[in-house]
This record gives structure tokens, sequence and C-alpha cells, in this order.
């Protein structure tokens, strides 16, 4: 990674370890389904054998378990919008007894 990346990087994960910390402070650990993933496309180290650039990634969860880590990924697959998807982000998060109210 170039030297920008890696201020972007340090960057990124300060704010990171702050929602942690957030998280903790307001004693919500218990009460809040948390998760990030942090990917920096790194084009200058390319792997030979595919030809594909590396990624360095960063990742916090918190999380208690299997399914709701799966409960996550079910907001985050409703919640990403291709330019062709028309989700009812509403009716997705209902079903899952999630309200935004």
């Amino acid at each position: 990674m170039n030297p920008k990346d890696t201020l972007f990087f340090a960057e990124m994960y300060s704010l990171v370890k702050k929602m942690e910390e957030t998280i903790e402070d307001f004693d919500m650990k218990e009460r809040t389904l948390a998760s990030i993933v942090i990917g920096v496309i790194d084009h200058e180290a390319i792997e030979s054998d595919t030809g594909h650039a590396e990624i360095k990634t960063m990742y916090s969860f918190n999380l208690e378990s299997r399914e709701e880590l799966e409960a996550l990924k079910q907001v985050m697959d409703g919640a990403y919008k291709d330019d062709d998807d028309d989700i009812d982000l509403d009716g997705l998060l209902g079903d899952l007894g999630i309200s935004l109210n």
C-alpha cells in the first residue's frame, strides 16, 4: 500500500475503535448488533497467479451468534440497492421484527 492508503487505513481503524468504545461506553454491547468490514484495494500488489489486486481488510463485529450475523447479512443484502433494484427496506426490516421508528 502507498503512504496515502496507509494513512487512510489508520484513520478508518481509529473510527472503528471509536465505534467499539461508544458501544461499550453506553453499555449497549448486549443490545447492539454491529458489523463493519472495510477493504482497500491495493492495485500495486497484484497477485502473480491470478492477476488480481489484493484487498487489505479490517473488520469489527459485535455479534453473539451466527444467527445475529445472518440477520445483519439479510439487512445488508436488502439495503444494498442496485440501480435496477426497487427494494422495500421497511418491509424487509419489518419481516425481521425491526422498526426504524
